[in-house]
């Protein structure tokens, strides 16, 4: 069964891994090696070429929901996760993030953490530019180090479908009792041309008597949430299943609802979902690990 490449909510004007080419540095090279947890500075930009034929940086970059780039780290194995944004000169056409370093800047936070461990990384990077539309482009990238690998499992739903986590106040996985609890449900519609699913996300908090849905949550990059679905299976960074999907805004509660359309229908595989969003300040994210045909 082909696969399904969809990104930004199924914008139009879309141009899927295509020129112009982009060209990722580290530490200003080309050839330097990535440490895992090592600071350093990731620098991208875009390549084209002029109606004679001769190489440009292409410079004219709009913002997207608030941010001249959205930037996507995941290791291979889909054991980590960093979303975050590139700072844009728009002189030099030039894209550039500290990584591993301390920030202050609340939509950078997951800079910190880019390449946690030694192994093999896909990157998805995403602009918008005035001549070529959105552009979306899958790299691969590998660290220093013998890689280390995660075997990563399906969660198990309850048996009304729910599949139900825990976090911590810092937004991490955590034990039951912990600050906040999340539930999910995932509904699959068939369509024409393919399959829509839907991810219903409710958040709640920890009260004197047991769990209540927030009041309210905040809107994070223009929007109610974020969420990056990834398959497993894929030996590069363009093979696999990517999207990045978004929530509208929640006037009140802490619900969120993501869709997503598997054009053609959806692969057999394991696939990996992590949802963002805002709550009292701070941006939270929820992996979600879910086995297709659905249990």
């Amino acid at each position: 069964m082909k696969r399904s490449f969809i990104s930004l909510a199924l914008i139009a004007t879309s141009q899927l891994f295509a020129a112009p080419e982009p060209r990722l540095l580290i530490n200003a090279s080309s050839e330097a090696a990535l440490k895992p947890g090592s600071p350093a500075v990731i620098e991208l930009k875009y390549i084209d070429k002029n109606e004679t034929g001769e190489e440009v940086v292409l410079k004219d970059i709009k913002t997207v929901m608030g941010k001249t780039m959205h930037f996507v780290v995941v290791k291979s194995d889909l054991s980590s996760f960093a979303h975050f944004h590139p700072f844009f000169d728009p002189m030099t056409g030039i894209f550039q993030a500290p990584i591993h370093l301390p920030t202050s800047h609340p939509d950078n936070q997951d800079a910190t953490r880019a390449f946690p461990e030694a192994g093999e990384y896909l990157i998805y990077s995403e602009v918008k530019s005035i001549s070529k539309g959105i552009l979306i482009h899958a790299l691969d990238q590998k660290t220093a180090g013998e890689p280390v690998f995660h075997e990563i499992h399906p969660d198990i739903p309850h048996a009304d479908g729910t599949y139900v986590h825990y976090l911590n106040e810092k937004g991490e996985k955590a034990e039951v009792g912990s600050r906040y609890r999340t539930e999910v449900t995932i509904s699959q519609t068939a369509g024409e041309g393919g399959d829509l699913f839907n991810f219903e996300f409710l958040l709640k908090e920890k009260t004197d008597t047991g769990y209540a849905e927030v009041e309210s949550l905040q809107p994070w990059l223009m929007m109610g949430g974020h969420a990056i679905l990834l398959s497993r299976t894929g030996e590069t960074a363009k093979d696999r299943v990517f999207a990045h999907e978004h929530s509208g805004r929640p006037e009140k509660g802490g619900r969120l609802h993501f869709s997503y359309f598997a054009r053609g229908g959806m692969a057999t595989d394991i696939y990996r979902m992590w949802m963002q969003f805002k709550h009292k300040g701070k941006v939270l994210t929820l992996p979600l690990t879910f086995a297709y045909p659905l249990q």
